[in-house]
């Protein structure tokens, strides 16, 4: 995942992925399309509290329900300590990251889940030569 690629859409989405005594458990995934392959970032299910984020999963249906002009971005494995493992995905025109995916430690101990999307920073070639 590191390195130039072209990103062209990103879905948000949660899952029932079972229950929990009375209550069902949903799941947050992440869908993103690099080079035209859709790729799936989901949570480790039934962590309880402490979240992980499990893998990145090549999608074989491969719809993408938001999706924007093509833009040049790259990937960089961010890790700030010695258990964090997180990716960004930067717009090569502007350096502003457009999405962040993995798991982050509190004191190298609390796993917590990394989703965040910077829509703002979506902008094509054609948007960043006006």
């Amino acid at each position: 995942m590191t390195g130039k690629h072209k990103l062209d859409g990103i879905d948000f989405y949660s899952e029932e992925m079972g229950s929990y005594g009375l209550y069902a458990v949903d799941d947050e995934f992440c869908r993103f399309r690099l080079d035209g392959t859709v790729y799936s970032a989901f949570e480790i299910p039934d962590s309880g509290n402490r979240n992980c984020l499990h893998e990145l999963r090549i999608m074989k249906e491969g719809k993408i329900n938001h999706e924007f002009p093509a833009i040049e971005v790259v990937g960089k494995q961010k890790n700030n300590n010695d258990k964090d493992d997180v990716l960004e995905l930067i717009n090569t025109h502007t350096g502003e990251i457009i999405l962040e995916l993995g798991t982050k430690y509190i004191n190298n101990q609390y796993p917590y889940v990394v989703s965040l999307f910077y829509p703002e920073n979506v902008i094509t070639d054609s948007q960043n030569d006006n």
